[in-house]
């Protein structure tokens, strides 16, 4: 008994927080759409983004990462970052 009472215990204690998993700037991909993240949705409850899809240029108010897994991120911001400081590195100076 002891020992279920401790296995109840430490899987009651182990439940997994939802949290956020995208950060702005990251670049997700859905089906053949691609969408940047521009920032969180806090006005609503669940985990909602406000995101621009690179498609068509549109902006969506309620992107929701309710079936999408870290490993759809395309791009990082940081990944980004380093890109963009390369292009400046490699670009001829005026």
């Amino acid at each position: 008994m002891k020992k279920f009472l401790l296995a109840f215990v430490l899987l009651a204690a182990c439940k997994t927080e939802k949290k956020y998993i995208f950060i702005p700037g990251d670049i997700v991909k859905v089906q053949q759409t691609r969408f940047l993240i521009l920032d969180y949705n806090k006005g609503r409850k669940g985990f909602f983004y406000k995101a621009q899809d690179l498609n068509h240029n549109n902006i969506v108010e309620y992107f929701s990462q309710e079936r999408l897994y870290p490993g759809d991120v395309v791009a990082r911001k940081s990944a980004l970052d380093s890109v963009s400081k390369q292009v400046l590195l490699l670009s001829p100076k005026k």
